[in-house]
């Protein structure tokens, strides 16, 4: 069990959302979200996950209405009448479910934001502007840094849009932002102490 590569991606999880954390294109993005009322987000897997995860936080802090849709369900169910924003996760920006469903909606004239690690994937490029998870690789299907930086990306990009329609006060968002950074200076000791429970209750 601890031999496993997925350690190593554990540990690598706070320098990760650090730099997550000192990101300032978010900041940037926000301000192109500025008086968007409707989001759709695209994903599957692990990224789906931390969309649907993050979405209910998204809606109260930033004010937004959020729909989180696989790439099937978009395509089956539709979004109705849809105005918004539209966001595509894909950790390795290559899912082609996922880009041909932001595709679509581009060529309705909205407005589409790639959330990916890798810089000039296929996604990155569709897409009309970039945020980066810069988590270095994960060659695995369970994803623990990448998930968890998707979460972090999304949180931050709610804040920054919150503030700036002000759905919340300036000492709010940086109550919350310290929040998050001391959350994340506690994993290592979280997980000392959860592996030494699992130790002692083998």
């Amino acid at each position: 069990m601890f031999e496993s590569v997925m350690w190593q991606y554990i540990r690598q999880q706070q320098d990760v959302l650090l730099q997550v954390m000192k990101n300032e294109k978010i900041k940037e993005v926000a301000k192109k979200m500025k008086n968007v009322w409707d989001l759709l987000i695209v994903a599957h897997g692990s990224s789906y996950n931390a969309a649907i995860t993050i979405a209910p936080y998204f809606e109260q802090v930033a004010g937004i209405h959020v729909q989180c849709m696989t790439p099937s369900q978009l395509a089956h169910r539709g979004v109705g009448d849809f105005n918004g924003f539209c966001i595509g996760i894909s950790q390795t920006g290559t899912s082609q479910g996922v880009i041909d469903a932001i595709g679509n909606q581009k060529e309705k004239g909205l407005s589409t934001l790639a959330i990916t690690n890798e810089v000039l994937s296929p996604l990155d490029q569709l897409c009309d502007d970039g945020l980066y998870l810069e988590c270095g690789q994960e060659d695995s299907n369970a994803k623990t840094k990448g998930y968890s930086a998707t979460c972090l990306v999304l949180m931050r990009l709610a804040l920054e849009i919150g503030l700036i329609n002000e759905k919340m006060t300036e000492k709010d968002y940086y109550q919350a932002n310290e929040t998050c950074r001391e959350e994340i200076s506690e994993l290592e000791q979280v997980i000392q102490v959860a592996t030494h429970y699992f130790q002692e209750h083998e």
